[in-house]
């Protein structure tokens, strides 16, 4: 494997996303606050974001639109990207712990190789009950209900019970995570190995501050990310400006210190259903007895890998989406025929690859152009008033493919 990103994406390279947020639903937000009644259901299709990290920050601030119910659409290119975001749900829905113990433990199995042997434990007794859920779908309804695995097919659940009964084996020496790492970096790095840490500073004060292997057999190892931080989902905004400081040009705060405030946030409105205010409750030593949200509200469809090549030829998906998120690695999909999919006046979002460390500036600005010309291709416009969205602007019922949606770049 010749570059440092992986052939598995186990992280996504931007920050968490609200798609409740006003700027995508801000049609529907006027129709809400001229009627008390539920809205009919916003569907979100989520391309290849890795991680849940959009699932989760969309559901924690859910609370501000009440009336609205939602339900998200997830397509990954692997099963093991399924299995680590179930039990990413499963840690922040965790009804026996309390938020420090819930946002200490979802970054830790979120971003670290290397765990503590309690981690190691909640992980096999997780894989236990998670082969459960995915084996017998009454089982997921008592324990999370707003799981929906029934699109997924026959050998796709069997996958991932096979993954779960890998997570928790107890032998230590069936993955050697450590010696794996080694060889990803030495491959990675060649002869530059033994000035590794020179070579991280570089990166990181060179690139950060600024902005594969041939073989075909199996062969057990690590195939993700040995470049980007996992951070970067939750360790570069924050509400908070406080934690966004700078003294002398540097970071008062680490990404480490953000990502615990933020996801510390996620796990607060999950619980209480209102906006987190740092610390002025005691709110760490607590227990969760219920969650006070309604799950009743939105559903998490995880449909089958790779299956955003086969969506337009099914009937049921034409004109379903209102929000569309892909990924930088999966925004190949986003071709002209994609657009039948899309409700009028439907949102699409792309990554960017801004915190893709091996581009350059020209690279990125390339890889801008090729998308937009790819929104355009599809019917959309690039509206100036806000410079993350496009919109199609049609006055008449659309009749030709591509013309419904509206799009923007992250």
């Amino acid at each position: 494997m010749n570059t440092g990103f992986g052939k598995i994406v186990w992280w996504g390279f931007s920050p968490a996303l609200n798609f409740l947020n006003e700027s995508y639903i801000s049609d529907r937000s006027e129709r809400m606050k001229m009627s008390d009644e539920k809205m009919e259901s916003l569907h979100i299709l989520v391309v290849g974001a890795a991680d849940s990290r959009h699932l989760l920050k969309t559901i924690a601030k859910s609370y501000e639109h009440t009336n609205l119910p939602f339900e998200m659409y997830v397509v990954e290119n692997s099963i093991e990207s399924y299995a680590r975001q179930l039990m990413l749900l499963g840690i922040a829905f965790e009804q026996a712990k309390s938020l420090q113990e819930k946002t200490e433990l979802l970054l830790e199995v979120f971003g670290n190789t290397l765990i503590r042997q309690s981690t190691l434990n909640y992980i096999q007794n997780k894989s236990s009950e998670l082969i459960r859920m995915v084996t017998d779908f009454e089982e997921l309804k008592q324990k999370m209900p707003f799981i929906n695995l029934e699109a997924l097919k026959y050998k796709e659940r069997d996958s991932l019970e096979s993954v779960f009964k890998f997570w928790r084996n107890p032998d230590s020496t069936l993955f050697d995570i450590s010696k794996y790492w080694d060889l990803r970096l030495r491959h990675l790095l060649g002869p530059r190995f033994d000035s590794r840490d020179g070579v991280f500073d570089w990166d990181y004060n060179m690139k950060i501050l600024n902005k594969g292997e041939n073989q075909q057999y199996i062969r057990r190892g690590y195939w993700g990310d040995v470049v980007s931080s996992p951070y970067l989902a939750f360790g570069i905004e924050c509400e908070d400006k406080e934690y966004l400081k700078k003294s002398n040009n540097i970071h008062c705060k680490t990404a480490q210190d953000v990502s615990a405030r933020n996801v510390t946030a996620m796990m607060y409105e999950l619980k209480y259903s209102r906006p987190y205010k740092n610390c002025t409750e005691n709110i760490f030593g607590e227990r969760e007895e219920n969650h006070k949200g309604d799950l009743n509200m939105f559903q998490i469809s995880f449909l089958p890998v790779n299956f955003i090549s086969d969506l337009n030829k099914k009937a049921c998906y034409q004109k379903l989406f209102d929000i569309v998120y892909f990924s930088n690695s999966m925004v190949h999909h986003f071709v002209p025929e994609f657009s039948t999919l899309l409700k009028r006046n439907a949102v699409v979002l792309v990554e960017t690859a801004k915190f893709i460390l091996d581009l350059t500036s020209e690279q990125e600005a390339e890889y801008i152009k090729k998308v937009t010309n790819m929104a355009e291709a599809a019917g959309c416009e690039y509206l100036d008033c806000m410079a993350v969205r496009w919109s199609a602007a049609i006055e008449n019922e659309a009749t030709e493919v591509g013309k419904e949606g509206t799009g923007g770049i992250l």
